[in-house]
């Protein structure tokens, strides 16, 4: 169908422009710009009025989401059929098009004679990458993104899809102020720290806590929030460093298909598929929603090594766009891989191997599955009132077998290393194998009621809400005896495993029942100030029952721990969508935290993490670009060490402090170039530590390390992604990933603090649109090859994937 050809043979009045319009009367207030303001100009011809219709088609064409909302309010109208009587190749995707800025006023031409009146057309906002995400998914902010208190990055699908990125890990590289850590014997999977404290538990799903042990893929997710700085008031116990909060894709009333295929340099075979369909027969406002997985890949100059996972996540949905909403989800994963735990320190240093060096065994793995049922209720009373409930259920299961090399020399070795006299040939890593086999299952019901009103002429927001979580957890852990050792130069991983003898170290059950209460209260004191304010209290109650194992008698104990976390706020908007605020505020570390309790930990109290931030935010260039910054001081108190002169138990040594600055720049420069940027300074370090017994370490130790840096806090941290709109097939675009020495651990063999060097890694892509609905897309990853420690651990580190390019098709109906 022509376009043109068809609005030329309409029988249209273009001498009354309203008959052509409709009504204007209904058109939507979030538009600035009206009908009448664009075709209510004297016209010399019918040639001039086309061509005013067209140039405003070309502005509808620059972005998916004014055109969506157009047709749809439109529907039926007369000036349906004069707009949306287009080709299918230039309309069919607009649902599924990437948003792209609006062209203004002052980008099209002025259609009015000298005869007519001069009409200026008003500015036409459109969500750009700035604000795709104008507020948190979380129902306890309820303002805007960028009049949020609280330093928070959004990693949309639109910024994974266009890095490749296919782990949750690659999707919070790109948040500056993260670093990764590895594995270790207690957990498996994702391990990351924020400004320099670890939030290994502090994962969410659709702000319900996702507690277990394994690598998530975020091939469900419709963005990955991070908010920074302790978060006790909004999602309880933990929180130091901050949260990661998935977001799901949701169901809507327009059906959608889309998916990809990827393979890669590293032999990665990978397929994604999303389904959108409403469902017609259960009811108008029905939609049910798809999205499964299957990947399979090795690691670029990693020997051995394989990730296999599968997964898939339905959500259904009664009442879309209703007052009261019925969402029933659930996630299920698996995992089946040869794990990774890379090389082993020598000394204070990564042992200088070749990063191919594999120190396992061909038959070790990893075996996770994930299973997580959710239901969620929302149900607004009036525009004042609403209340939100929801529950989930999850069950972890676990079974690894995982070799952590280590170098561990004595210290006649270590002289004679330092001496010359021992070199790298001579020596033997030793295999810990890490065994473990449990199942973890946690339960977690809130309850949000939400209220507006107003005393004094001052308007509040006001939640009120109600948590339970219980998790539990029965790990059973198995060491072995006769491992056989590997050649540090020439490891073997076909040496023969069947030689060892296992047994079982500890078999524990352990539990841990959560009871909170919260209120917030967000109070407008004008069109300017706003002060915001929280408690939140928490009863944890937690038992530990560890099984008798050979000569070791049974343990059982438990401990009650009451937290009242509070935070406190003020904000001022010099301008619209932009902000300048200072906040404050705590979270809690129980003993019991993540099913971490034992008898060397039962006896403390809980670690109590006290924030400051000063902040501003601010949206520039009619809303296409936010520009954020904030100074952050964050000290933990009761900080736990382990007890040198008795490892059963830890000490309450001291206080850890992380303070600095993050600036943060996403949007678009012009209509094509889109850039995302963070940079992070951190400075972290011990106050007060006791002084431990120098028979505590080989060759003196660390006696004190006051006034040292946390473990993996690298000071610098850069993140930086931007992509070009060559034309309208071809898109490019580049970034890169880079931090500074991050710290292993508390204590080195020979008294020096473990050190990873600093890294920068290299990416680019190429993407190729055959149409609106397909694309072939390529990513390059770490494009210089650099070798880089990318996870570290005490007792190991993980060196990153080598120079890697993928390649996908792409498909969106």
């Amino acid at each position: 169908m022509n376009f043109y050809g068809d609005l030329a043979s309409m029988s249209l009045d273009f001498s009354n422009p309203f008959h052509v319009l409709g009504s204007v009367n209904e058109w939507p207030s979030s538009f600035q710009i009206k009908p009448v303001d664009i075709f209510a100009v004297s016209f010399k011809n019918e040639a001039e009025q086309k061509e005013a219709v067209r140039q405003v088609l070309e502005g509808l064409k620059q972005t998916s989401n004014t055109w969506v909302s157009l047709r749809r309010f439109l529907q039926g109208a007369v000036l349906t059929t004069c707009l949306i009587a287009v080709p299918a190749g230039v309309w069919a995707a607009d649902d599924q098009t990437s948003e792209k800025p609006a062209v203004t006023a002052a980008d099209s031409a002025d259609v009015s004679d000298n005869k007519g009146p001069s009409t200026t057309m008003p500015e036409l906002t459109v969500i750009g990458a700035s604000d795709k995400q104008k507020a948190l998914s979380t129902t306890k902010y309820s303002g805007p993104l960028n009049e949020t208190p609280q330093s928070a990055t959004v990693v949309d699908q639109d910024q994974m899809q266009s890095q490749g990125i296919t782990t949750l890990r690659d999707a919070l590289r790109d948040v500056s102020g993260i670093s990764l850590a590895a594995g270790e014997f207690s957990q498996q999977g994702d391990k990351i720290s924020v400004r320099g404290f670890s939030i290994n538990h502090d994962f969410f799903l659709d702000g319900m806590r996702d507690y277990g042990s394994y690598y998530r893929d975020p091939f469900f997710l419709s963005e990955v929030e991070v908010l920074k700085g302790p978060s006790g008031l909004l999602f309880g116990d933990g929180t130091t460093g901050g949260v990661v909060n998935q977001v799901s894709k949701q169901p809507t009333l327009s059906p959608s298909y889309e998916g990809s295929m990827t393979f890669g340099t590293d032999f990665t075979r990978r397929a994604t598929v999303g389904i959108n369909q409403p469902l017609s027969t259960l009811g108008s406002d029905v939609g049910f929603r798809l999205d499964a997985m299957a990947d399979q890949g090795n690691v670029a100059e990693r020997n051995v090594t394989q990730n296999s996972l599968g997964a898939f996540a339905p959500t259904l949905v009664f009442g879309v766009d209703k007052p009261t909403k019925l969402t029933i989800s659930y996630l299920h994963e698996d995992e089946n891989s040869i794990p990774d735990y890379g090389i082993p320190w020598l000394l204070e240093n990564p042992a200088p191997v070749p990063r191919q060096n594999y120190y396992g065994f061909l038959d070790d793995y990893l075996r996770t599955s994930v299973d997580l049922g959710s239901v969620k209720l929302d149900h607004a009373f009036n525009d004042d009132v609403s209340i939100s409930e929801k529950a989930r259920f999850g069950n972890y299961y676990r079974d690894v077998r995982i070799t952590e090399p280590q170098l561990n020399l004595t210290t006649s070795q270590i002289a004679a290393y330092q001496a010359g006299s021992l070199s790298l040939n001579q020596m033997f890593v030793t295999q810990n194998e890490l065994a473990v086999y449990s199942t973890e299952t946690t339960f977690d019901n809130q309850t949000d009621l939400t209220t507006k009103f107003k005393t004094a002429g001052i308007k509040h927001t006001f939640l009120l809400g109600a948590e339970e979580v219980i998790d539990t957890s029965d790990p059973i852990q198995t060491g072995y005896t006769g491992v056989p050792g590997q050649a540090v130069l020439a490891p073997n991983e076909n040496l023969n495993f069947s030689a060892a003898t296992a047994a079982v170290k500890s078999n524990v059950s352990a539990g841990v029942t959560t009871e909170a209460v919260y209120v917030l209260d967000t109070i407008d004191l004008d069109d300017q100030w706003e002060l915001i304010g929280g408690l939140r209290f928490d009863n944890v109650d937690s038992y530990y029952n560890a099984a008798t194992i050979g000569s070791a008698p049974a343990s059982v104990f438990g401990r009650n721990d009451q937290l009242l976390n509070w935070r406190a706020g003020l904000v001022f908007k010099p301008q619209k969508d932009s902000s300048i605020y200072f906040v404050s505020g705590t979270s809690a570390d129980p003993s019991a935290e993540s099913l971490a309790l034992s008898s060397a930990t039962a006896p403390q109290p809980p670690q109590v993490t006290t924030s400051f931030e000063l902040g501003t935010k601010w949206s520039l260039a009619n809303d296409q670009i936010t520009v954020t910054g904030a100074l952050f001081w964050d000290e933990m108190d009761n900080a736990l060490v382990e007890n040198p002169n008795n490892p059963t138990t830890d000490l309450n040594a001291g206080t850890e402090i992380a303070k600095g600055f993050e600036l943060g720049l996403s949007g678009y420069i012009t209509k094509q170039w889109e850039v995302m940027a963070g940079y992070t300074f951190l400075r972290s370090y011990y106050v007060n530590y006791s002084t431990f017994s120098t028979s505590y370490l080989l060759n003196g130790g660390i006696q004190n390390f006051t006034n040292l840096p946390l473990a993996n806090a690298p000071e610098d941290t850069v993140n930086f992604w931007t992509t070009y709109d060559l034309s309208e097939k071809f898109e490019i675009g580049a970034g890169l990933d880079a931090a500074t020495d991050r710290q292993g651990g508390k204590f080195a063999q020979d008294g020096v603090i473990e050190d990873a060097p600093g890294y920068i890694t290299f990416s680019g892509m190429v993407k190729y649109n055959l149409d609106k609905q397909i694309s072939i897309q390529a990513n390059g990853i770490n494009l210089t090859d650099a070798y880089y420690i990318d996870q570290i651990h005490p007792g190991h580190i993980v060196p990153g994937a080598g120079r890697t390019v993928l390649v996908s098709t792409n498909f969106k109906f």
